[in-house]
């Protein structure tokens, strides 16, 4: 390899690994095999080694895929051009590393609002995603389906749609958009076609969150303050808990008993999030969905926010959705 590329990717790598990772010392952290490996990419003679050293740490391909592609067209506007610096050997790979789903489109829950991702949408912008939340009316499964359709028609290519809670019978029903290239489930409902959100959730019993939810002689439903508190957000400071119920709005009902007509986990990849410590949603419905669904799942201890408790695990599952739905 060119002597200038290599110290040009050297600094480039530098910076990654000590900003974005947080490493202060990259020579003693176990991400600095990668980068050597990155250097001498076309000195390796197993494919494998080097794919098993970038897997060993989480969410590290995402970030390292996002900065060979910021560099590289940069330099090499053509990327058929790497040829003249990478082993032909490897070209094929190298040209397949680089291939991700820019798009990201949360959906959010019910007794809640975008703002739910505010977390997680920072890190994924940092990572080189373009980040849309719909906001969703919450009134009925057919209009927040609709509000996610038209925040679709807007993305310029292939979408990774995530939802949470509710948002996941949402994604199941809109995912079959030809943009959607594969589906996020973070706690979150996933039925089958003919069902409803109630009818998914029905055989692991009323959880103690969903105890909490109070209607009014109209329908419409709000959380109770213990609810919100205790079995909600119970993972969130204090603060931060009763923000979300301050904020959680009114929601209808009866659409979690509107039925979907599609499921698009059937012909979509999918990756899930099951939150261990839910209490508004039961963790072994989510985890079961995962494994009817074939995807991968990611367990975390966290409440049913687990965006908002652990967002930088969240974002790792969804820029790792954006890699290998490609």
């Amino acid at each position: 390899m060119d002597p200038n590329l290599i110290s040009i990717l050297s600094n480039y790598f530098n910076i990654i690994l000590k900003e974005t990772l947080g490493y202060q010392d990259q020579y003693s952290s176990p991400v600095y095999r990668v980068y050597e490996r990155l250097i001498v990419f076309d000195k390796l003679t197993e494919y494998d080694e080097f794919k098993n050293i970038l897997l060993s740490v989480p969410g590290l391909v995402s970030q390292l895929k996002v900065a060979l592609t910021q560099l590289l067209t940069v330099y090499f506007p053509n990327l058929e051009d790497i040829k003249l610096i990478f082993n032909p050997k490897y070209f094929a790979i190298m040209l397949n590393f680089l291939k991700y789903v820019k798009n990201i489109v949360l959906v959010h829950g019910a007794f809640a609002d975008g703002s739910s991702w505010s977390k997680v949408i920072p890190i994924l912008e940092a990572r080189g995603f373009h980040v849309t939340a719909v906001q969703n009316p919450l009134t009925s499964l057919k209009d927040d389906v609709e509000a996610t359709r038209r925040i679709l028609s807007l993305q310029d290519g292939p979408v990774i749609l995530v939802g949470h809670s509710w948002g996941g019978s949402v994604i199941t029903e809109v995912g079959d958009d030809p943009k959607v290239s594969g589906l996020v489930y973070v706690a979150a409902f996933m039925p089958d076609v003919g069902m409803s959100s109630n009818e998914s959730a029905k055989p692991y019993g009323n959880t103690l969150g969903q105890q909490q939810i109070k209607s009014d002689a109209n329908g419409f439903a709000r959380l109770t303050e213990e609810g919100v508190i205790n079995y909600f957000a119970e993972g969130l400071p204090m603060e931060e808990r009763r923000v979300i119920l301050s904020v959680q709005g009114q929601i209808y009902g009866p659409m979690f008993d509107d039925k979907l007509t599609h499921a698009a986990w059937r012909s979509k990849p999918s990756w899930h999030v099951v939150s261990m410590n839910d209490q508004t949603l039961s963790p072994i419905m989510e985890e079961d969905d995962a494994i009817k669904s074939g995807g991968g799942f990611t367990k975390l201890p966290t409440c049913h926010v687990a965006m908002l408790q652990m967002p930088d695990e969240i974002a790792d599952v969804i820029a790792e959705a954006a890699q290998g739905s490609i």
